[in-house]
């Protein structure tokens, strides 16, 4: 009987080393990136908020305001480290039946360091070929103490999101990070707008630039990268070309909603318990056992009792 426990104790003590270095080197840097699927919805809010109603031409003011984006992974677009994500944003003001406004993008970016890559039919609204850079909607996992560029939808380009400090949301630590986006023209063209509404004289169509102006804090988990609440300060304003003329068509402060910081927070607490367990707990505990069966394989040959002719 002892001569067939030694083996098996070895045995099994073999399938433990290996595979505890199989998950800390093999698996968990596989696991530890970005879904390749994924469907998240996130709904922001804001009170006393200004902007333009296309359908009346009034600008309304103290309304509350929400911005609901959903996002989903389109894994067939994606390859190997390489994923695809597709966001839609709708901006609306519920209580009146307004519809501020409809976004659409598309973002490629690699799995495991979340920076933003130009292919696989990326696009804003339906444009391609608008060049993407910085990271995205994915903050990469072990969040650093430092500076990223991230992408900003509305003037397609990558801004300094910059390290402010810790701060505990909920009990959990995390990294909050602040975004600050100068008045900018942003891209497109815009139809023309009476001068009366840029507080100028005569009705005539005056041509107009789109400007946006921004701030955005987020409040980042540094282990899994997954933002645990978002605040984002928008201005909006059409400028005349030529002349003072100016228009504010959104002035709002977006906050997430509660239930979606309870939400954020949860799978944040749950992913670093995951990740924890698969890039720590297992790996170790398949050491340890590993070892303690290795070495009682070593005392049971020892101790075997000699066969006797």
């Amino acid at each position: 009987m002892r001569r067939t426990i030694g083996p098996v104790l070895t045995g099994a003590a073999a399938f433990l080393l290996i595979t505890g270095a199989l998950l800390h080197f093999y698996v968990a840097p596989r696991m530890t990136r970005a879904p390749a699927n994924v469907y998240a919805v996130t709904t922001m809010r804001a009170e006393n908020a200004t902007y333009l109603d296309a359908s009346t031409a009034k600008v309304r003011t103290g309304a509350t305001v929400t911005s609901t984006t959903t996002v989903r992974g389109d894994p067939a677009a994606g390859h190997g480290r390489i994923a695809v994500w597709e966001s839609f944003t709708a901006t609306q003001d519920l209580a009146n039946d307004t519809t501020l406004s409809y976004a659409r993008d598309r973002i490629a970016f690699d799995r495991s360091s979340a920076q933003l890559v130009n292919c696989c039919d990326a696009s804003i609204d339906g444009h391609t070929g608008v060049p993407m850079s910085g990271i995205g909607k994915f903050w990469p996992m072990n969040v650093e103490k430092k500076t990223y560029m991230l992408f900003d939808i509305p003037t397609q380009r990558a801004w300094p999101v910059t390290y402010q400090g810790e701060e505990r949301v909920g009990g959990l630590r995390t990294y909050r990070f602040v975004q600050r986006v100068p008045d900018t023209i942003a891209p497109g063209e815009v139809p023309a707008v009476p001068a009366s509404m840029l507080g100028m004289k005569g009705n005539a169509p005056t041509p107009v630039q789109r400007h946006h102006q921004g701030e955005a804090t987020y409040w980042i988990d540094p282990r899994t990268g997954a933002p645990v609440n978002v605040r984002q300060k928008v201005h909006s304003t059409l400028v005349a070309k030529q002349g003072p003329g100016r228009l504010v068509v959104a002035d709002m402060d977006l906050r997430m909603t509660e239930d979606g910081r309870r939400k954020a927070l949860a799978q944040a607490k749950n992913g670093r318990w995951g990740l924890l367990a698969l890039t720590t707990l297992a790996p170790i505990a398949c050491l340890l056992l590993g070892l303690a069966l290795l070495a009682t394989a070593l005392i049971t040959a020892r101790t075997r009792t000699p066969h006797r002719h």
